[in-house]
């Protein structure tokens, strides 16, 4: 199997350079703070803004901190494509740990965060597929999203080392709602596995 996709794909799986880690977590940061914005304008106004590249230089930092440099890439080179794979981890209390695997796609057209049910990927229409980031289910979901827990599991680093800080203002700055945060916490605590 492995042979037939090295033959087919020029696919090889490997560890991610330091650049690679960079990029991603620049990518990953920007994201973040492109959310916090009210509309595309704000985007388009703010992205060079000194506030915003320290708000962005904040998040890349706190997001290299949690993946620990440690992300593997699934290279298909025929098609121009990378995974990146990377853990967030986190010890909650002592011998309790949130461990959260994510993804990355990377092509020619840009990079884009896959969800945990985008497991079959067409990648002879790559471009369609990094396009199509805000597209979502309809219905309630069953439990939060990468974002609410990615935002989440940051928050409480940051807290780490800024106990004293106004949760409202901390939850805004992360572009997270308080009660998302409240809500993701309690699902966290009930996902515990023994």
């Amino acid at each position: 199997m492995k042979d037939d996709f090295k033959q087919d794909y020029d696919f090889e799986l490997r560890l991610a350079s330091e650049s690679e880690i960079a990029s991603l977590a620049e990518h990953l940061a920007r994201k973040n703070w492109e959310r916090t914005q009210k509309n595309k304008e704000d985007i388009e106004l703010n992205a060079n803004a000194p506030e915003a590249l320290d708000i962005i230089a904040e998040e890349k930092k706190a997001i290299l901190d949690l993946i620990k440099n440690k992300v593997l890439v699934q290279d298909y080179k025929k098609y121009k494509a990378s995974i990146f794979v990377y853990n967030y981890i986190k010890e909650q209390n002592k011998g309790v740990i949130a461990t959260m695997t994510l993804r990355v796609i990377k092509t020619e057209y840009g990079m884009r965060s896959l969800n945990h049910e985008e497991i079959v990927l067409n990648l002879k229409n790559l471009k369609k597929l990094v396009q199509n980031e805000n597209l979502q289910d309809k219905g309630r979901p069953k439990g939060p999203g990468n974002r609410a827990l990615q935002r989440t599991i940051e928050i409480d680093k940051y807290l780490e080392s800024n106990p004293k800080k106004d949760m409202d203002n901390i939850c805004k700055e992360f572009g997270i709602s308080k009660s998302t945060y409240y809500r993701t916490k309690w699902w966290l605590k009930g996902k515990v596995v023994l």
